[in-house]
């Protein structure tokens, strides 16, 4: 190690417990860094912005930064990237800070300096060239002379200052937002003030931004009195300003009127199809009320007019109310007529103080758009009156021209240009002439589209030609609206489903927002769904089952599954288990509304079951899901099996009589015959419980990259009259252990028929087991989702015939065994897809680290086989030569180094470069992925490294991940490793990824020369890293020409971090050479049972470290190097788990499927490119 090296190293190490927060871009538009607040490091630091010295707004810093965590500065959410208030960019002199909560210590590089009225704003200020915390010191990035004053000052309202109060009649609170401020007061009742924090983040305000505040009413006021809640900003102590004269400005909707009672009712609305609405009434409990009570409990009023609830059909739903809206209705509000009042008003606002009256006995008011309803309290303020008069829209119109004339840095012609199709030089006169007028933003940090959207009093005033558009009022200081920054993917996939109603006379803004992140207007808005299968005539669809009451609670005779139930013997610690297991279940299905009812294709093999194929049945008919088909599939029965199945009339039951097969032919040709996009299986000796499918498919449908899932199952045997629980089958998926024995019960599976059409059926040549072997081909590529409820009601009764059970151990199991042997050791399983074309794909390096360089290769190597690659190297530095050669397909491009080094530059530049295909990035943080535009975020996978390897998971969806395991990097520069055999007069080079404290360098120097044992140490994951190699010699740092040759002589391999902490590259490393027979030591997973490591260990396929230093480590290696046969014993395991699970033919099939879903799949592209 250099001196220089060693210095740097010391004076970080210093600094390290100081650095506690950094300010990487502050400019009038933006504010984006990190901050950790030395006071309570645990918790996402709280970053107040003062303007002037008054407390502006609260920044949450709780954004994801890997790259503060991997430096070891921060926990991993502790970053910030948010647009700043108009306010700052009104022509005044302001001086801007970040500081840490209320009068907390100032950030570094947390202030600029903004200059006053003739100068342009000052641009993006980088952290070294501003005041330093640590020091004292500060630069000044402002030339103007004049003393910097409060701007925009008047009638006691600070800049900014506008907000929100209303009553939260489903919480008993009182909730709302400002700007402009840090906290509000609230006075109930004329007693003593309360001081709120804003500390919440409010759906359409921006991510990260801390406007909102919710105050739950305590029990006294819950007394069924009338109230009066008053809600103002909290003074802040202002330069210039006396507190002692200053009048608290009110929020709008102050006061708060409300009556409220312990014993109020819950409105829940539960559909809106044309005119017809239906909702229910809840208890305190949450119980649902009688639709008898309701009905004349509950007074509906439309659009001010008086409209008739009646109660819905009993056999519909329980509790369910129905009204016919007038046509055209925009507002309903739903009274509770055993209390006072009954006349709609609107009134509770600001505007005099009168007293509304007919409030008291309001439970809820609602707005209509496009079938949503949408309650009251998702909605924000339209434009304020004034700024739509006269004198501000002719004022707005001048600023508007004045500001195309001489535009500031809001105009961002690079940006225009790529969202639009201009070229950068046209941007401004095309958007003077044409772009404004047909609604085009001007740059990031305005939504045109989304202000007309929501305020339809400014849209009639753009169509008049009173204004040239939304984004000219903005230009007034102090009149203007929000301003509005490009949404979310999430948010512009609400503001497209939902458009407001033109018509619509409530001023609405950014109710989008509200929509896209709250539970119930979602499934408010997944009534659309509904609705137009109606109009498609598709009422099985339309009017979905409501959910029964739980099977542990049900009559014997109403439902199949709660009759074998009650036969069942069990002790009262097993009855509390299965109930607490139902109970869950359906709080899972009642939380994850479905967003779409694809058709299931229920295969049911039978072969003289007529004596218990009714039940199965019955089971199928009683499930709370009710898009099936079920597929009877009868191998040549020679009992009453077809009249019983001609006592069922439903003419989704389809019964098909084959000749004389086995149950695997038996299946296939049921599958032939299949319709629907999922399948399911369940034997005609078996039930389901009633949730079953409803609860599979949510499960499923919910991380959209996984294919099949599999659940929980009741193991019982029927002895004579009883019936008996063997056990609770429950098993997380372990891939390496199912190669030696099935616990994934077919009757519990569901998955996508894909899975069937491209890998086949059943084996028919195998005389049993064959569902065993089916997901051992299936879960191969596809990994499994494990659901832990019971949806099975398994039955074993050896007088039935029943001998699947009984060749677990025989003959059967052997074929199988065979079977899997030949596959891992001769062919994997292919992916018959059938390839609509040759799609084209974008893989991203961003970084210098050559372990993330040969991650990078090998992903696009393999996608280059099915897509043509667009290589998109973002280090700054040239791809170094390969010497074998770029496969057909590959095509790299290198950015320059002047570009990739402004990232905030380069997101504006990517898009035309991604061509909007998918994107696979190997290295790039996902904050600085944020950083892309919307639409392309869309597009956006992060290669990550998990408890079961590596995956694809998508930027803007979570949820949608695809599993790959690991990347081979053999063919890339990384010739065959020496292995055990070698010998062991060789002595041990191991391959070490260190880890901890404990593992310095001159730690790892020591304890090998003390063992006469090399050392090769890969790059680190935190910056450019080399290979070193440790050896009695000292140690040498190995350049691109050697550390393959050190590499290739490697006879161990360790690692002393867990293996879900591994870099990508530090993974797919040890892998590889555990592929090519290298022992290889690895700690065990104590936060995650069922990682993959762990299955190594449990298949002694690796070698547990039991403690985790270098000492006790090379200790045993260097014993089981000395051991031939232990050593080649564990090789040859290691290479066995490592077919099972990550052999390179497996992660190509599963990157193949992970790249046609995202080219090709209607579903998924339909999540992309739903955009405004």
């Amino acid at each position: 190690m250099s001196l220089k090296t060693l210095f740097s190293k010391i004076l970080g190490r210093l600094s390290r417990g100081k650095r506690n927060s950094n300010v990487e871009i502050l400019t009038p538009q933006r504010a984006m860094g990190w901050a950790v607040d030395p006071r309570s490091p645990a918790k996402p630091a709280t970053v107040t912005l003062f303007v002037d010295g008054h407390a502006l707004l609260n920044i949450a810093a709780n954004q994801s930064r890997a790259d503060v965590l991997e430096a070891g500065m921060g926990p991993l959410h502790c970053g910030f990237n948010v647009p700043l208030p108009k306010e700052l960019r009104d022509g005044r002199a302001h001086l801007v800070e970040l500081c840490f909560d209320k009068g907390g210590a100032r950030l570094r590089g947390g202030v600029l300096k903004i200059a006053g009225s003739g100068t342009a704003p000052v641009p993006a200020v980088l952290a070294a060239d501003v005041s330093d915390p640590e020091t004292g010191s500060e630069t000044a990035v402002s030339t103007d002379p004049a003393p910097l004053q409060p701007g925009g000052q008047s009638d006691g309202q600070l800049p900014g200052q506008q907000g929100v109060a209303y009553l939260d009649r489903r919480r008993a609170a009182i909730a709302g937002w400002a700007m402009g401020s840090t906290a509000v007061t609230l006075r109930l009742d004329g007693q003593p003030e309360i001081t709120l924090p804003l500390d919440r983040s409010v759906p359409g305000l921006g991510e990260g931004l801390q406007y909102g505040f919710f105050y739950p009413l305590p029990a006294e006021w819950l007394d069924a009195e009338p109230h009066l809640a008053e809600v103002c900003f909290a003074p802040e102590p202002v330069q210039g300003a006396n507190p002692a004269t200053s009048t608290p400005l009110k929020l709008d909707g102050s006061p708060v009127r409300f009556r409220l009672s312990r014993a109020q009712p819950l409105i829940e609305i539960v559909a809106l199809i044309g005119q017809v609405l239906r909702l229910r009434l809840r208890d305190t409990e949450g119980a649902v009320v009688a639709a008898a009570v309701g009905s004349a409990r509950i007074r509906l009023v439309a659009d001010g007019a008086a409209v008739d609830l009646q109660p819905e059909a009993a056999d519909i739903s329980p509790g369910l109310l129905r009204a016919i809206l007038p046509a055209g209705c925009r507002e309903i509000c739903l009274y509770d007529s055993t209390q006072d009042g009954g006349t709609q008003d609107s009134g509770g606002q600001d505007g005099g103080g009168q007293d509304s009256g007919g409030q008291d006995g309001l439970l809820g008011r609602y707005f209509l758009s496009q079938g949503a309803v949408l309650p009251q309290e998702a909605l924000l303020p339209a434009v304020p009156e004034k700024a739509l008069s006269e004198t501000n829209l002719a004022t707005a119109t001048a600023a508007f021209a004045a500001f195309c004339a001489a535009p500031d840095a809001r105009f961002d012609p690079l940006w225009y240009g790529q969202t639009y199709g201009i070229t950068a030089a046209d941007a401004l006169q095309h958007y003077r002439e044409q772009g404004a007028a047909q609604g085009h933003a001007p740059g990031p940090f305005f939504d045109e589209t989304r202000a007309r959207a929501s305020q339809p009093d400014l849209t009639r005033a753009i169509a008049q030609g009173a204004l040239p558009c939304a984004f000219a009022l903005d230009l007034v200081p102090g009149v203007g609206l929000l301003s509005l920054p490009m949404p979310s993917p999430e948010i512009a996939r609400a503001v497209a489903a939902v458009p407001l109603a033109a018509s619509c006379q409530t001023g609405v803004a950014l109710v989008q927002e509200a929509l896209a992140q709250d539970a119930a207007l979602r499934a408010a808005a997944n009534k659309m769904a509904v609705k137009a299968a109606v109009k498609a005539g598709d009422m099985a669809f339309a009017k979905p089952a409501p959910l029964p009451a739980p099977s542990t609670q049900r009559p014997p005779a109403s439902c199949i599954y709660a009759a074998w139930l009650a036969r069942l013997d069990l002790t009262p610690e097993q009855q509390a288990d299965i109930a607490r297991d139902e109970s869950r279940m359906r709080q899972k299905i009642l939380a994850a509304p479905l967003t779409e009812q694809p058709l299931v294709s229920i295969i049911m093999p039978s072969f003289n079951r007529a004596y218990t194929i009714g039940e199965a049945i019955q089971s199928v008919l009683e499930q709370s899901y009710q898009n099936w088909e079920l597929l009877v599939c009868d191998d040549a029965s020679e009992d009453k099996t077809a009249e019983v199945l001609r006592g069922f009339d439903d003419p989704r039951i389809r019964y098909m009589q084959f000749t004389k097969s086995n149950g695997a032919a038996t299946r296939n040709k049921g599958l032939r015959f299949a319709r629907g996009s999922h399948i399911a299986y369940l034997d005609s000796d078996n039930i389901w419980h009633p949730q079953f499918l409803d609860l599979m498919l949510r499960a499923l449908l919910a991380v959209p990259g996984t294919q099949l899932a599999y659940g929980a199952y009741l193991d019982t045997e029927i002895r004579g009259a009883s019936v008996v629980l063997d056990r609770i089958g429950r098993a997380p998926f372990r891939a390496i252990q199912l190669s030696s024995r099935n616990f994934m019960d077919l009757n519990t599976i569901l998955h996508h028929r894909r899975l069937y059409d491209w890998m086949g059926g059943f084996d028919e040549s195998l005389p049993r087991l064959q569902d065993w072997d089916l997901m051992l081909r299936y879960t191969s590529i596809f990994q499994p989702l494990y659901v832990n409820h019971i949806g099975v009601f398994y039955r074993r009764n050896v007088a039935w015939g029943q001998v699947t059970h009984l060749f677990t151990g025989s003959g059967a199991q052997n074929s199988v065994n065979d079977k899997t042997n030949r596959r891992l050791t001769e062919a994997h399983e292919r992916l018959a897809i059938g390839w609509p074309s040759r799609g084209r794909v974008t893989v991203l390096l961003d970084g210098p680290n050559p372990g993330d360089r040969l991650l990078a290769e090998s992903l696009a190597r393999l996608a280059s086989a099915v897509a043509d690659v667009d290589f998109l190297d973002l280090s700054g530095t040239a791809a170094p030569a390969d010497p074998k050669g770029d496969p057909a397909g590959l095509l790299r491009h290198v950015m320059p180094s002047a570009l990739v080094k402004d990232w905030y530059r380069l997101c504006h530049a990517l898009p035309q470069l991604l061509r909007d295909q998918p994107v696979l990035t190997v290295a790039a943080s996902e904050a600085d992925l944020r950083g892309l535009p919307a639409d392309a975020q869309q597009k956006v996978y992060r290669l990550i490294q998990t408890a079961q390897g590596l995956a694809l998971r998508a930027l803007s969806d979570p949820a949608r991940l695809f599993h790959l395991g690991a990347l081979p990097l053999a063919g890339l520069m990384l010739p065959q490793a020496a292995g055990p055999d070698a010998g062991s007069e060789i002595p041990p080079r191991l391959l070490l990824v260190p880890g901890g404290e404990r593992s310095s360098t001159n730690t790892l120097i020591s304890q090998a020369k003390a063992r006469n044992l090399s050392l090769l140490l890969p790059p680190n994951a935190k910056a450019t890293g080399d290979w070193q190699l440790i050896s009695a010699a000292g140690v040498e740092v190995l350049g691109p020409d050697a550390w393959a040759g050190a590499l290739a002589a490697c006879n161990l391999a360790a690692s002393l971090l867990p293996v879900s902490a591994l870099s990508g590259f530090a993974f797919s490393l040890l892998t590889t050479l555990q592929g090519q027979g290298v022992p290889l030591a690895v700690l065990r997973d104590e936060k995650h049972a069922d990682a993959l490591v762990n299955q190594w260990l449990e298949a002694r396929g690796a070698y547990d470290i039991k403690v985790a230093t270098p000492q006790w480590l090379f200790d045993k290696l260097v014993k089981l190097h000395s051991d031939p046969q232990t050593c080649g014993l564990l090789a040859d395991r290691g290479q066995r788990v490592h077919q099972i699970h990550l052999h390179p033919e497996l992660v190509q099939e599963r990157l193949a499927h992970a790249l046609y879903r995202m080219l090709f799949d209607p579903s998924i592209r339909e999540s992309l490119n739903d955009q405004p």
